[in-house]
Formats: structure tokens, C-alpha cells, sequence
């Protein structure tokens, strides 16, 4: 559940970390401590938190070809009925009133049918920019299978090494896809690594102090990585990624054994939880509409600009992303799982 809740907040964090993006690139003068809302941090936190997740029934999965058939169905059915629903939406904005708006996202348009329809995948930032890291999710689920032999697996050291060597391979690939399999990999491992170690089983107390301490080195990773190398792109290097990984890791594993902490188990961060994946999906657009509501509207102040973008993008969002969890997220996870099952039944080896 601790889990669950922190996947809320994570996804908030994006939320307030494009809406300073935006402000920053048309505001006068305005700025946020470096790290406060670390958006690109939290979508890492998402891909340790989605192999922790995943891991489990995906080694179930590399049993035969049943099995793996409805791993696979349910992941689609899991990610692309929202990812169908936004990127059409997303389309219309784009197509319609993006090219109308004085104060434009500079990640988004123009409309282009080919850049519309590899948008499905999230293979295209000029639709809906944050579906990025769904592409991401898509090409590690194919091969979660795998990846959770190997985490499983008593040589995952040897395979860990691989994976992280193979992400510094200097070729360019959609989003340099290779370095964002580390997380991915890593999350894998918890559950084998230490689902059976009592002794990580640490004291509340012990693991606020542990986890806030790898937390906060986590959350600046990025911009002391800056800050030491300005020339260095921090959200393509390997380095940076692997580093990240490696901190909040041992946060996410802690979470996962004691369910630290307990008030992420509190109903307000579970329905968070419960909405993250379309507040991500959804949120970035409307920013962009909500923006330039705000800016139209004469105010011109950086913080308060940035204040009322933010409040109001979540009174918007926050209601769409629960119609969308209601009517088609959770729809979509259960027409998996009758299609999986449906399929299942098909592929298993029949017991005369």
C-alpha cells in the first residue's frame, strides 16, 4: 500500500514539475530551487516501482506459452485503453487549439497523421509529451519476462552488470531506451533480493532515517550532476540514470518489507494511487490550456502564475483521471483478464 500511495505522490510531482517547466520557459525571471519538483526522478521511481510489480507474475509468465501469452495480453490491456483514449484526445488538441494558444508547449505539435498514429506507443513527444516513458513501459514489459528469470536467477549480480553495461553502450535508440531498462531491472530483483531477509525487516524509526537520507541524495542526483557538468545531458546519461536507480532502490525495497510508511496507506494517497497513471497521461495538455488561461488573463507574476497553474491543472485533472480510472482503466484491466483467461484456457496443454 506504501507503495501504491508513493506511485500518487510521484505522479503529483510531475504534475508540478512540467507546470515550473512552462512557467520557467515564458516567466520573468522565475525559478525553483534545483530539485524541488524532480520530475524526471519520479518517471525513474515509477520503472523501479513497475519491476517490483511486475517481477513476480512475470516469472510465473516464462512457465510456457500460456502463461506467457496472458502476461502479455493483460500488460496491453493494462497500459493501451488509456493510452488509445489520450492520444486521440491529445490528437484533437493538438490539431485544433494548440496552434491557436499565444503561449505554446515547446515539446508539443505541429499535427502530423504519422507523429499522430506512432502516438499510441508513446514513440512521439509532440502529442502528448509525457507518454514518453509509456513507450519505455511497453518495450520493458515485452521483455519483464526475461528480465525476471534473470532477477530470479542466483547469477542476477552477473546479469545486473550486463544490463548496466549494455545501457552505457553509446547507440542511439527511441529515449536511449537501453539505459532506462537498469530501473526496470533493478525493481525486478527486490522481491527475490529481499523478500526473504528478515533481518532487512529494520525498525520504523530505522528506516525513516535510511530511506529519507537515500531519498534526498536520489531527488538531487540530476542537479548536482548539472551543476558539476553543465555540457552533460543528465536525462540521456547512463550515469545519472544508474546512479538514481541505485539510491532509491534501497528506499523502494524498505517500502516493499515493512510497508514504511503507514500513512501512504491512508485512503486520500491510495485513491492518488488509484489515479496516478491517468494524471500522468492527462495532465500535460490541460497545463498548457490552464497556462494560458492564467497568462490571458493579465497575471504575469512568475510565483503566483505558477501557483494558480498548478492548483487549477489539479481541479481539472483530478476529476478526468477518475472518470478515466472508473470507465476505462479499470474496465480495461478486467477485459484483460477475460481475454487472457479466454486465451489461456486455449494455449494450455490439454491432461488426457
Amino acid at each position: 500500500m506504501s507503495l501504491h500511495g508513493a506511485r500518487g505522490i510521484a505522479a503529483c510531482i510531475v504534475v508540478l514539475g512540467h507546470t515550473a517547466n512552462i512557467v520557467t520557459h515564458y516567466g520573468n525571471g522565475f525559478s525553483l530551487p534545483p530539485g524541488l519538483f524532480n520530475a524526471s526522478a519520479a518517471v525513474v521511481l515509477f520503472f523501479v516501482m513497475s519491476g517490483i510489480v511486475l517481477s513476480p507474475s512475470a516469472l510465473k509468465a516464462s512457465a510456457g506459452v500460456s502463461d506467457l501469452t496472458k502476461f502479455y495480453i493483460r500488460r496491453a490491456f493494462r497500459l493501451m485503453p488509456l493510452m488509445i483514449v489520450v492520444n486521440i484526445a491529445s490528437g484533437v488538441f493538438v490539431a485544433s487549439i494548440h496552434p491557436l494558444l499565444a503561449y505554446q508547449e515547446p515539446l508539443t505539435g505541429p499535427f502530423r497523421v504519422d507523429v499522430f498514429l506512432v502516438g499510441f506507443f508513446g514513440a512521439t513527444l509532440k502529442i502528448n509529451g509525457p507518454s514518453w516513458s509509456i513507450f519505455i513501459e511497453i518495450v520493458a514489459s515485452s521483455l519483464m519476462p526475461f528480465l525476471a528469470v534473470a532477477a530470479a536467477s542466483r547469477f542476477r549480480w552477473l546479469w545486473l552488470i550486463a544490463v548496466s553495461a549494455v545501457a552505457c553502450v553509446p547507440v542511439s535508440t527511441p529515449y536511449q531506451v537501453q539505459i532506462f531498462l537498469v530501473p526496470f531491472f533493478v525493481g525486478a530483483c527486490i522481491p527475490f533480493v529481499v523478500g526473504s531477509r528478515e533481518w532487512l525487516r529494520i525498525t520504523p524509526a530505522m528506516a525513516s532515517v535510511i530511506s529519507l537520507g537515500f531519498l534526498l541524495a536520489f531527488n538531487f542526483v540530476r542537479p548536482v550532476a548539472h551543476w558539476m557538468a553543465p555540457e552533460l545531458n543528465v536525462n540521456t546519461s547512463p550515469l545519472v540514470v544508474i546512479a538514481e536507480t541505485v539510491l532509491i532502490a534501497p528506499v523502494m525495497a524498505i517500502m516493499f518489507l515493512t510497508s514504511w510508511p503507514r500513512l501512504l496507506g491512508a485512503k486520500v494517497f491510495q485513491i492518488l494511487g488509484d489515479l496516478s497513471f491517468p494524471l500522468y497521461l492527462l495532465h500535460f495538455n490541460i497545463l498548457t490550456l490552464v497556462y494560458n488561461g492564467v497568462r490571458v488573463a493579465g497575471i504575469d507574476e512568475g510565483w503566483v502564475v505558477f501557483m494558480l497553474s498548478a492548483v487549477l491543472t489539479f481541479l481539472i485533472t483530478l476529476p478526468l483521471a477518475w472518470l478515466a480510472n472508473v470507465y476505462v482503466e479499470v474496465p480495461g484491466i478486467a477485459a484483460g483478464r477475460k481475454v487472457a483467461g479466454f486465451f489461456g484456457a486455449r494455449l494450455s496443454p490439454r491432461v488426457s
